[in-house]
């Protein structure tokens, strides 16, 4: 048998068994999740962890989850007098998460969907150095991948991901609340959750079959890590597609001045380093003294997504909230800017393609992105994207906003 061949053998067999394991019963209530439910955003993310790392928590616990989180994911010895900030207010910015002791300080920034701000974590870093001499700033995001070097600077900064030492650490803190299911029943609620969001397949027989069988010999071994070489240059070929067939349906309606997603796709896909790269295309709305206001498709480190940003020179704007909002009254004189919130310092606003609830995920893979691979579920999925737009580009073009945002 030709290696070609082996690789066709070794997928049908990878296939028959995930069939087997999406027959398997479920018991009811197996599919629930309330932070699923709840759909959880960056803030929610950080009162969670808040909620856990306080010592003075509604869980009752102490410290306990504190103690564990200094010997397993900062790898610090504890001591008294410790506490825990959720959104602490600074001159340096509002740091996420704050821990600090009487001889130490440590700002956690962290990162699910939002974009690095300019010297960002510098500046936590300058915030910490001034609070204590034992200091060092965290970055925490789904998979543990490198600040930008603009909102790094010279900064002393740990990467950490949800999917490594904090999903460790929330295990841990399972076991301690082992005498308190209602809490356990949470935190496992949760480590479901990011399991979905960082693409964590975790331990079951199913999976255990497929290990067995790229064991049971060389050329079985070969060909998985063919396949798996494979993987980055076809999401690659996917993401390209998609952002293709976004620009043919946009032609004629709105003009093209910034498309990077060719050479990006392949950063995204390939490259751990360069995923803050994110692939897109974007299409002028209007401009005015200079400055562009663009819808944008974009891929970050979660989904696909359309939202409304800034240019100046081809230049993605980083604003104030009070600036943005100024630009858009400038450029947009039908939109009514009272109660507007900016999604942040780079996106007046932003939507996930197709939905929030039918993400395209080329980081995890999950949620509808297999689909993407049956070409009638790829025209399905591109239809709801295009309805998505159609329904509403008219409002944008006028307005600058999402009709729901108003």
């Amino acid at each position: 048998m030709n290696d070609k061949n082996n690789a066709v053998d070794l997928l049908e067999k990878a296939k028959a068994i995930l069939h087997l394991r999406s027959q398997k019963p479920k018991k009811p209530g197996d599919d629930f999740n309330i932070f699923a439910v709840l759909q959880l955003n960056e803030v929610d993310h950080c009162r969670m962890l808040f909620e856990l790392l306080d010592p003075k928590g509604s869980h009752g616990m102490g410290d306990c989850f504190l103690r564990s989180f200094f010997d397993m994911v900062l790898k610090k010895p504890y001591s008294s007098g410790i506490s825990v900030y959720r959104e602490k207010s600074t001159e340096y910015g509002r740091i996420d998460l704050l821990i600090e002791g009487i001889d130490f300080c440590y700002p956690i920034e962290v990162k699910v969907h939002a974009c690095d701000q300019q010297t960002q974590l510098a500046r936590y870093d300058k915030f910490a150095a001034k609070r204590a001499k034992e200091h060092k700033v965290y970055y925490l995001t789904l998979d543990s991948h490198d600040p930008s070097e603009q909102s790094r600077g010279n900064a002393n900064v740990d990467c950490l991901s949800f999917a490594g030492k904090i999903r460790e650490w929330l295990l841990r803190c399972g076991e301690i609340a082992w005498r308190q299911p209602a809490i356990a029943e949470i935190i496992r609620q949760y480590i479901k959750l990011l399991d979905e969001l960082t693409g964590n397949v975790q331990e079951d027989i199913y999976m255990q079959q497929i290990r067995n069988e790229i064991k049971k010999s060389q050329i079985n071994f070969e060909s998985a890590v063919a396949i798996a070489n494979s993987l980055p240059i076809i999401k690659t070929e996917m993401m390209k597609r998609v952002f293709a067939e976004i620009e043919k349906h946009m032609e004629g309606r709105l003009i093209k001045f910034n498309s990077d997603y060719q050479d990006r796709a392949i950063q995204y896909c390939q490259s751990k380093i360069d995923k803050r790269k994110f692939p897109g295309v974007a299409y002028c709305l209007t401009e005015s003294d200079g400055k562009i206001a663009a819808l944008r498709f974009e891929v970050d480190w979660d989904s696909l997504y359309m939202g409304v940003t800034f240019y100046a020179e081809e230049k993605h704007l980083e604003c104030s909230e009070d600036k943005m909002l100024e630009m858009l009254a400038a450029m947009f004189p039908a939109a009514n800017c009272q109660n507007i919130k900016p999604g942040s310092k780079h996106w007046l606003w932003w939507k996930y393609l197709p939905a929030e609830d039918m993400l395209l995920n080329f980081n995890a893979c999950n949620g509808i992105y297999p689909q993407l691979y049956d070409e009638n579920e790829f025209n399905n999925i591109m239809k709801l994207i295009f309805e998505q737009i159609d329904g509403h580009l008219d409002h944008i073009i006028e307005t600058g906003l999402y009709e729901e945002s108003l």
